[in-house]
């Protein structure tokens, strides 16, 4: 897909899923491209993406930690780019997030799980 935005400098992380690539910016915000419905556009979740400091993939979605400990996913839905079953528990205080191939876990501050996907 075609990357509407600079990438050229001023990005710190990069994540991928199989189908699209998401960059995160030294102003935490995240630049992405590629396939459209598998995590190559987030203009859906993009007035949420700032203030990143981490992004991971799996195979089809795209979850971005933020500075906050909260977590804005995008992708395709079953395959955890639809978090609203457990979006209470990703609006703070998350510490790091994994991706397995089609879902996602979420390791909280205060030492519990969270997952979501197939």
């Amino acid at each position: 897909g075609h990357i509407s935005e600079d990438v050229s400098r001023g990005v710190t992380r990069v994540a991928a899923t199989d189908h699209a690539f998401a960059a995160v910016k030294n102003d935490g915000s995240v630049v992405t491209w590629g396939s459209e419905h598998l995590g190559g556009n987030s203009e859906e979740v993009k007035a949420e993406l700032g203030g990143v400091v981490h992004v991971v993939g799996n195979v089809f979605a795209f979850a971005a930690v933020k500075d906050r400990g909260s977590v804005v996913t995008w992708g395709r839905q079953e395959c955890g780019g639809n978090s609203t079953q457990v979006r209470g528990d990703l609006a703070a205080d998350v510490s790091e997030v994994v991706a397995g191939a089609r879902a996602f876990a979420a390791l909280k501050t205060c030492g519990s799980v969270v997952t979501w996907g197939d």
